[in-house]
């Protein structure tokens, strides 16, 4: 796949190996998922934010005649942090290979109403197939997060050209919606829609018209759709400043 894809793309409705490359997709996201909970960067920085907080709450409330408020309030911002981790660790080891498989059937459906649109023959397994090769990208893109987060000791590390401005906000900092506009900027997403247009240009047999046009549509939906996610997550927890 990553040596000859055109070959690759070009046997796929001869030899569709779609099942297989599905359930070797969803067990290495779960292994790298697993991977990258074991290395309890994450529930670190949980835990130690967490213990700051109930610490902070404590100390503005020691005039108070009765602690017990107070330290329930702690206990329960302790017992927030370990909920979180603990959902942490099923959204990346269950959640996101169920996402992706989700992704899959959305995609390889949207594509079957474009080639029946334009009038061929569409064979849901042959394009889920060519989707589902596609997303071995998305297993490289996991193994290098995995790596950066084991070497910078940090929850969230960047692949795109967001890794490049040294803070959000301020004078020094870039302003939350370039800063979005940058995570898109990602070589891995490029070489993901890349390879579903070669594989329905080569796989599926779509005119490249066709096939441009019906990638673009899909691109940009998948623009527009992580932009908003990342709009609503980095609003509530900007992320921290990169090390100089």
């Amino acid at each position: 796949m990553f040596v000859d894809p055109v070959r690759v793309f070009f046997n796929l409705p001869r030899v569709n190996r779609s099942t297989q490359a599905l359930v070797i997709l969803v067990v290495l996201q779960g292994f790298l998922g697993a991977m990258l909970v074991k290395t309890g960067v994450y529930a670190f920085e949980v835990r130690r934010q967490a213990a700051r907080a109930a610490m902070a709450h404590l100390k503005s409330h020691e005039a108070d005649d009765d602690p017990t408020i107070a330290i329930e309030a702690a206990d329960g911002i302790e017992k927030m942090a370990e909920f979180q981790v603990i959902l942490h660790q099923i959204v990346k080891v269950i959640g996101r290979p169920l996402l992706t498989l989700a992704s899959v059937g959305l995609i390889a459906g949207f594509l079957f109403v474009c080639v029946a649109l334009s009038g061929g023959k569409p064979k849901m397994a042959l394009l889920t197939g060519i989707v589902a090769f596609a997303s071995v990208v998305v297993v490289v893109q996991d193994a290098v997060k995995l790596y950066l987060t084991a070497q910078t000791k940090h929850s969230r590390v960047e692949v795109s050209a967001a890794a490049f401005p040294g803070s959000l906000g301020g004078e020094a900092g870039v302003s939350l919606g370039h800063y979005i506009l940058l995570r898109r900027l990602n070589p891995f997403d490029l070489w993901f829609w890349w390879l579903v247009h070669l594989g329905a240009r080569k796989g599926a047999r779509m005119t490249t018209r066709g096939a441009t046009i019906s990638v673009l549509v899909l691109f940009l939906f998948d623009m527009l759709l992580q932009s908003g996610v990342d709009y609503a997550e980095l609003a509530i927890q900007p992320p921290p400043e990169q090390q100089q």
